[in-house]
């Protein structure tokens, strides 16, 4: 018999279909393809924000890049957590020449969550963000002018396009909210806005990966109007693929407001259809638009003590026998939820 448990949420009473999850990473061969999307260039300024949780020290990790390691070795961008779990970020045309490299001084100790940040400005110097909050730099080197980022690498999260390898510095923990900007975003733009996930539609925002839809027909969707939509990669390790998790920063939630090019999954389009009637109901309700005949129904009520758990059949619900009142019923259907509202009289 499936079981899938309806909950009665006090004062909840919008319906939505989103989901809250991060991507865990493995540390071994897990990451996220983004294509040859933001080829930016020593011209251009630019912004990279994400949020981490760090499960391990070992070596150097990615957690946003596009970085050549072939004939253009170590040119291109990218921000990354030192071995000694620093902060850091680089733009560079070469490893040792016409390149800028920073660390940050604050160390991301394991098990927590960050929001780390790097900007590339117009003069071509960078500064680093942790928790919204401008970083001291304990290394600046600037070497030559850089000419070129052009790369024939494919940008990464969670690791850098190398040849899979423990080389390619993969990330090991959570990584989640990640945005690309076209522009060097400011310290009060970026205070303002690293606890609170975006809409989407803002200006100059050119990829955002909420990591929320474990089951899009896009893999790994962009909630930005670019539409740039990532694949998760990993043949090896603990995941095979990053992992969807419900290990997430204590962040605001935001609804995705830009049109998607994905589709919905079956359990998605039966939520966004799903109905109570009537409402309000007396006797028996129907739930529609959704079935879950045969499935375990655990009840509460409005001061979220449970009234009874029973078994649903034909998508019908007794409610002869509960006192009048509102009601508040969430139903999931796998990583998928709805809140609904129901009012007996």
């Amino acid at each position: 018999m499936k079981k899938i448990t309806l909950y009665i949420c006090l004062f909840i009473v919008t319906l939505s279909t989103a989901q809250n999850n991060s991507l865990n990473f493995d540390g071994f061969e897990d990451t996220i393809e983004l294509g040859q999307n933001f080829a930016f260039e020593p011209t251009d300024t630019f912004t990279l924000e994400a949020w981490v949780y760090l499960e391990s020290n070992a070596g150097f990790q990615q957690v946003i890049s596009k970085l050549g390691v072939e004939d253009d070795f170590f040119r291109g961008w990218g921000l990354q957590i030192r071995d000694d779990k620093r902060l850091s970020a680089y733009v560079s045309e070469s490893f040792t020449i016409n390149a800028r490299f920073v660390n940050g001084t604050q160390v991301l100790e394991n098990n927590e969550w960050y929001h780390v940040a790097m900007s590339f400005n117009i003069d071509n110097t960078i500064s680093l963000y942790v928790n919204g909050v401008l970083e001291p730099l304990s290394l600046e080197n600037y070497t030559g002018t850089v000419t070129t980022l052009s790369t024939t690498a494919t940008t990464q999260i969670g690791s850098y396009d190398g040849t899979d390898s423990p080389d390619d510095e993969f990330f090991k923990g959570n990584i989640d909210e990640v945005r690309i900007w076209d522009v060097a975003r400011t310290s009060t733009e970026i205070a303002d806005n690293y606890n609170t996930e975006l809409s989407g539609t803002e200006s100059n925002l050119i990829g955002y990966y909420k990591m929320d839809i474990s089951n899009s027909s896009c893999d790994i969707q962009d909630c930005s109007v670019s539409q740039f939509q990532g694949t998760r990669s990993g043949n090896a390790g603990q995941n095979n693929l990053p992992q969807f998790s419900d290990n997430i920063p204590a962040i605001i939630d935001v609804e995705c407001g830009s049109d998607s090019t994905c589709t919905l999954s079956v359990d998605e389009v039966a939520l966004e259809n799903f109905i109570i009637a009537p409402n309000p109901g007396k006797a028996f309700v129907s739930l529609i638009g959704v079935n879950i005949v045969d499935t375990e129904i655990t009840m509460y009520n409005a001061l979220g003590a449970r009234v009874k758990t029973f078994v649903l059949v034909n998508n019908n619900m007794d409610v002869s026998n509960l006192a009048k009142g509102v009601y508040f019923i969430k139903i999931r259907l796998g990583n998928n939820e709805v809140t609904k509202k129901l009012i007996v009289n």
